[in-house]
């Protein structure tokens, strides 16, 4: 039970930053919403400061001024923090319990699939060599469009 209760505090954790930094990119202050939202000033606060867990109806009236809502409960790209579905946790255990060799192929392999889904005739695909860690790191970091990978062992 505590790793859902933890998982449930980071996404409020989440939701509160999130909250805070699209309504000032929206340019709303916690008093606008509070208004059109008919809500009280103190309710906009206790959800930015994550003392109140978001409501559907709340969610759903800030989807439609504008606000993302998948982004707010889910994505802390500022912070590093990502919430994983079930099969992406999955994913990234078996890839963890990997050797550096298998961990290559696979880079290699999704690569090529991603390559595959995006592929345009007009361009030649670009090939980079991975023979480190340090490698992957830099193409990983780098990589756009129509790259593919070739593994050098």
């Amino acid at each position: 039970m505590q790793k859902k209760e933890s998982k449930i505090e980071t996404m409020l954790l989440i939701f509160r930053q999130n909250l805070k930094t699209q309504r000032k990119k929206l340019g709303f202050t916690q008093k606008d919403l509070a208004e059109i939202l008919q809500s009280a000033q103190n309710v906009q606060s206790r959800y930015e400061l994550g003392l109140v867990y978001p409501q559907v109806d709340y969610l759903y009236k800030l989807s439609e001024l504008g606000f993302d809502v998948p982004s707010l409960l889910f994505s802390d790209e500022d912070n590093g923090v990502y919430i994983l579905e079930g099969h992406e946790q999955t994913l990234l255990d078996l890839y963890r319990e990997c050797d550096n060799d298998t961990r290559l192929n696979i880079l290699g392999q999704l690569t090529a699939a991603k390559k595959g889904n995006t592929d345009n005739s007009k361009n030649k695909p670009h090939t980079n060599h991975i023979s480190n860690n340090h490698d992957v790191d830099m193409i990983v970091g780098s990589m756009t469009g129509s790259q593919k990978i070739e593994i050098k062992k």
